[in-house]
């Protein structure tokens, strides 16, 4: 007999949508990342590459935890042999600039934080493609239905539209 493991959602395909579209290069961290600050599980960059009066960050930190479980509705019957696991943040932090091309005077600048955090059981049943899988559909909550590109999405989200329809 062998285990088989089953994620909850089984995504029901999207009429005349086959995959989402998002552009993504790469970081380039041998270039443009230099470490500023690193403790125990957790180093910040700083984006060198950034304007000096726009600084750019990237923490990422990793915690364990000792019981996945706090505050899950599962049933204790159920649990894993182990209830630790591990929390991890990514999170990226930048200062936006506006000018003016005609009025080299104007300047306007606000900071911008997105961040994103996942905590797991130290299971060897949760792979890096389970994971991927499971950052994907986070991703893919920012879309409008329908839509195969984000832009619609986070224009809605801009607004304060968090329901989907």
């Amino acid at each position: 007999m062998s285990k088989v493991v089953t994620f909850g959602p089984n995504s029901t395909p999207v009429e005349g949508l086959a995959s989402l579209t998002l552009t993504m290069p790469p970081l380039n961290f041998l270039a443009d990342y230099k470490e500023v600050d690193e403790g125990p599980g957790r180093v910040l960059y700083t984006d060198i590459s950034s304007p000096r009066e726009q600084p750019a960050t990237l923490r990422i930190a990793q915690t364990s935890r000792a019981n996945v479980y706090a505050g899950s509705t599962i049933d204790p019957m159920v649990f894993l042999p182990n209830k630790k696991g591990t929390d991890t943040i990514v999170e990226l932090r930048q200062i936006v600039a506006v000018t003016d091309t005609e009025d080299s005077t104007f300047l306007e600048m606000f900071p911008v934080r997105i961040a994103v955090t996942t905590t797991y059981p130290d299971t060897s049943y949760l792979t890096a493609n389970a994971l991927e899988s499971l950052l994907l559909q986070v991703v893919a909550a920012h879309f409008e239905q329908g839509a195969a590109t984000v832009d619609s999405g986070l224009t809605l989200l801009s607004h304060g539209v968090v329901k989907k329809s």
